[in-house]
């Protein structure tokens, strides 16, 4: 094992979470929402908590689109202001791609599977 290695990274500390959550919630952070995971506790705002950045999660997901059906493998997106999984991807909007759909998902739906990257990005038109 290498001897610079401070830990595996597949639940990390949000030092400080910019709202409160409960356990079992996702959790986007970071000066460009460049981080993202599912709460391991609950926390209060500005708070530290763990993370979990990597795995496979069911998430709320969003129901209001036709993009909020997913198939197996398609890109997952984050909105933080409905703290819910999507599927939209517009350049205009301000969701996160978080992850990949695991198995298949209705638009009316109320969750989703979605397999974590470790890391957000902004989707972009290859997606």
């Amino acid at each position: 094992m290498s001897q610079n290695l401070v830990k595996n990274g597949n639940v990390i500390t949000c030092l400080s979470v910019p709202y409160a959550v409960n356990a079992g919630d996702g959790v986007l952070w970071g000066a460009r929402g460049t981080s993202f995971g599912v709460a391991e506790a609950t926390a209060a705002i500005n708070t530290a908590v763990e993370v979990a950045v990597v795995g496979v999660f069911t998430l709320p997901k969003a129901t209001g689109s036709a993009s909020d059906a997913f198939a197996d493998g398609q890109l997952v997106c984050w909105d933080s202001s409905a703290k819910k999984i999507t599927g939209v991807k517009t350049a205009a909007s301000t969701f996160t791609a978080i992850g990949a759909a695991v198995g298949t998902t209705l638009q009316a739906d109320t969750t989703g599977v979605v397999r974590l990257w470790g890391a957000a990005r902004a989707p972009n038109a290859s997606d």
